[in-house]
């Protein structure tokens, strides 16, 4: 069996392989699913890091209905939404979403 039905399998698929691949092009892609399942779990390892050693912002205290905008907008919206999609991305990794 190719590299590429053996990955077929180890990802659920039964039948091991795709019909009509050549054994160099299923080789190649084996290598290239490979690479790049190892490659996208170095990093959500490193945002999941990135998540739980750094400084959270303060709980929000927006005042933007008074004098847009406020300090706390300016100050901390582009982290909050940084974090808010980071953990989106895990939790739909994680099969969480």
């Amino acid at each position: 069996m190719s590299e590429l039905g053996s990955l077929y399998i180890k990802l659920g698929e039964p039948e091991g392989e795709l019909c009509g691949c050549t054994c160099e092009v299923g080789d190649w892609a084996a290598k290239h699913i490979v690479d790049l399942t190892e490659q996208r779990d170095k990093l959500l390892a490193a945002l999941e890091l990135i998540l739980e050693m750094m400084d959270l912002p303060p709980d929000r205290n927006c005042s933007c209905h008074i004098s847009p905008p406020c300090n706390d907008c300016v100050d901390y919206s582009g982290i909050r939404e940084a974090i808010k999609r980071a953990e989106k991305v895990l939790a739909e990794v994680k099969g969480q979403s």
